[in-house]
Formats: structure tokens, sequence, C-alpha cells
């Protein structure tokens, strides 16, 4: 159910994210593009997710999304397609288990809360993110992400905390 609380915590959240992104500051390319089409993708994913776990296991909703990706991913692959060496393989595992984890917990996390509580969460992924690309690539984030970071924090926080009283 939508409430005021929500909308304005997602709005602060979304406030946050475009903070950290700033769209009009760097010049529109494929890559720009692509990111949005993913965001379109992605919302579509979210609401099926959240219609099938009304009715089916979180391991039942990841194997339907796995099995509907591999059609679409298998079609890349056979024209980019780069053997892999044991080197990758760490990596490849990795990668493998949070393709599991990340829909598995979506769809539990679908189907025990609300949508309007599930997604001002997802807004974290941008911070995190940022942290993850300073540990492993030693890229500084901008100012703006980490003040965008802590507005998508504290909308995420203020949602949990309106949830819980």
């Amino acid at each position: 159910r939508a409430t005021w609380g929500r909308g304005g915590a997602l709005l602060v959240g979304l406030g946050g994210a475009l903070l950290v992104v700033r769209p009009g500051f760097t010049a529109i390319d494929v890559y720009s593009l692509s990111g949005l089409l993913s965001s379109l993708f992605y919302a579509g994913s979210w609401l099926t997710v959240k219609r099938l776990s009304s009715t089916e296991s979180a391991s039942v909703t990841t194997f339907y999304m796995n099995l509907l990706l591999l059609p679409v991913s298998f079609i890349p692959a056979v024209f980019f397609w780069v053997p892999l060496s044991t080197r990758d393989l760490p990596a490849m595992l990795a990668l493998g288990l949070g393709a599991w984890l990340a829909p598995y917990a979506q769809a539990r996390a679908f189907a025990s809360a609300d949508m309007g509580v599930v997604a001002p969460l997802d807004f974290l992924r941008l911070p995190f993110v940022a942290f993850a690309a300073y540990l492993m690539f030693d890229q500084v984030p901008e100012y703006f992400v980490w003040v965008g970071g802590l507005i998508i924090i504290s909308a995420a926080t203020y949602v949990l905390r309106y949830e819980r009283n």
C-alpha cells in the first residue's frame, strides 16, 4: 500500500541516486543509454518477481528467472565468448554465486515485505558499488557519490523505521 512516508522516502532515495549519477552533467552515450535500458528491464524483473513470490517459493522464482535469462545471455555469448583460464575460476564462481543469491534474496524480500519497503533499500546498491570500486580498483569516488550515498542510506533507514512503527 502506498503511503506519503514511503513515497517521500522513495523520492529522497531517488534524489540521492541522481546525485550520484548526475545525469545531464556528463555526455549521453551508448553506455548511458544501455544503463537506462537495463534499469527498465530491471524494473520489469522486479514486478515479475513480486507477482511470482505470491504463489511460488524463492527457490522456484530464482529457477524461473535463471531459466529465462539463459537464452538472453546465450545469444551475445555466442558472438563475444572468450575462453576462460583457471585463473578466472574463483571470480566466475563468485559471480555465479552472486547471480544466484541476488534474485533469491530479492524473491524472499518481496515475499515477506511490500515493494514500498524493498524499493528504497535497492538504492543502497550505489554507495556499495562505489565503496567496492574504491577497494578493488582504487577508484576514489567523487564528493557527490558520498553525499548521494548518505541521502540514500538516510531514506532507506527512514522507511525501515517508519514501517516498524
